[in-house]
């Protein structure tokens, strides 16, 4: 009884303890736009997205096709 006690709180503290570290850690708020290129010297952009800064009724607005070519621009957003 006390060994099924013990294995209960084990498990019970491991689980509450697995979800600090994704509090801690959280990135602060940012914007971004991103523009995808059709190989990597950037020279024709095939598509896009932009993410603004969370808020209600914010939405992420894409365009064409993505590659794994792409730049970006990073925004701080005002908390």
């Amino acid at each position: 009884m006390i060994r099924k006690l013990a294995t209960t709180i084990a498990l019970g503290v491991s689980v509450t303890l697995s979800f600090l570290p994704a509090v801690s850690f959280a990135a602060p708020p940012v914007a971004y736009e991103r523009i995808y290129y059709a190989e990597p010297e950037h020279s024709t952009a095939v598509g896009g997205m932009y993410r603004p800064c969370p808020a209600p009724g914010a939405m992420t607005t894409t365009w064409g096709q993505t590659s794994p070519y792409y730049s970006e621009a990073i925004y701080p957003c005002d908390e």
